[in-house]
């Protein structure tokens, strides 16, 4: 699954939802990236023997395609249609 840093829902000023769809340039995809790498950083010190193999697996993964990204891609709107969300099980880790 992917994020969708690039779409946009507004309300107009008629009351309508709008989508809107951005052009994203490299400071955007760093930034998630980096927000990514920040927020599973834990996981891979002292919470890693927690997780199962898969998850080890799974993390080390994403983990190699967030810092990536950047050169997996020729421009930064197909970097951020391509960037891959944090899977749940991280993100209920954390609540």
């Amino acid at each position: 699954m992917t994020q969708d840093l690039r779409t946009w829902t507004n309300i107009n000023a008629d009351g309508e939802k709008e989508t809107v769809v951005v052009e994203a340039d490299w400071d955007l995809v760093k930034g998630a990236r980096l927000n990514y790498l920040q927020m599973t950083d834990t996981l891979m010190g002292n919470q890693w023997d927690r997780l199962t193999e898969e998850q080890q697996t799974e993390l080390k993964t994403l983990r190699q395609h967030w810092r990536d990204i950047t050169t997996l891609y020729d421009t930064p709107n197909e970097a951020c249609d391509n960037l891959q969300n944090m899977p749940t099980w991280v993100t209920l880790l954390f609540m």
